[in-house]
């Protein structure tokens, strides 16, 4: 170590004032912040499990379009008609049949 790193004064990580204590702005800024993450975290879990739960319900319901497109194969007709009356493609037509759990 130089001199000149000797006589340097030595600076705390924290911002503060001359005794290292955190300055009253600091606390307050930091507090705010936490309370903010914290409020976002909240936010993301909550919507993170209503999600969940509308997943769920999507699954039902396009289970239920899946029977349904399959009885319709029950009663005989081929994919290109139902296509036809469904106004659908038949690609998009098979991929609801295959949704029937």
């Amino acid at each position: 170590m130089t001199s000149w790193q000797r006589n340097r004064p030595v600076r705390s990580s924290t911002p503060g004032n001359a005794h290292g204590s955190p300055a009253p702005e600091s606390i307050r800024f930091f507090a705010e912040r936490d309370n903010k993450i914290e409020a976002t975290l909240t936010e993301f879990f909550t919507t993170g499990d209503e999600r969940d739960h509308l997943i769920a319900q999507l699954t039902i319901v396009e289970n239920t379009i899946g029977q349904s497109v399959q009885r319709l194969f029950d009663l005989g007709e081929t994919t290109a008609r139902f296509a036809d009356l469904l106004a659908l493609e038949p690609k998009e037509v098979e991929r609801l049949r295959s949704l029937a759990a």
